[in-house]
């Protein structure tokens, strides 16, 4: 099984127990890594679902991407590139709120 890279504009597909992409990854911060694996552990082994705290560690880990690339192009994120940033953490209020993502 596997997926696209959760970084915004990347289409790299990879195995469903990584989030990024080795590239992506590696721009994310030591301490949002091993939280976002260690929350998404805990949410498998609880109910097979992510904590809300590993939507928020996404959240983070997406931002820090999004904010690097841009940087290095020297722009600001477009709209649609804030908004696909912004998913997890969407979601993670409304699983705070009660609702179901």
């Amino acid at each position: 099984m596997s997926h696209t890279c959760h970084a915004v504009g990347c289409t790299t597909q990879i195995a469903k127990k990584f989030f990024m992409c080795p590239h992506h990854w590696s721009m994310v911060d030591k301490d949002t890594q091993r939280s976002l694996y260690a929350e998404y552990k805990q949410g498998l082994r609880d109910n097979n679902h992510p904590t809300l705290a590993w939507y928020e560690d996404a959240h983070e880990a997406m931002q820090q991407v999004l904010q690097i690339e841009c940087s290095a192009d020297h722009r600001e994120p477009t709209e649609s590139e804030k908004y696909r940033a912004g998913i997890c953490k969407r979601i993670a209020q409304r699983r705070q709120a009660g609702s179901s993502p």
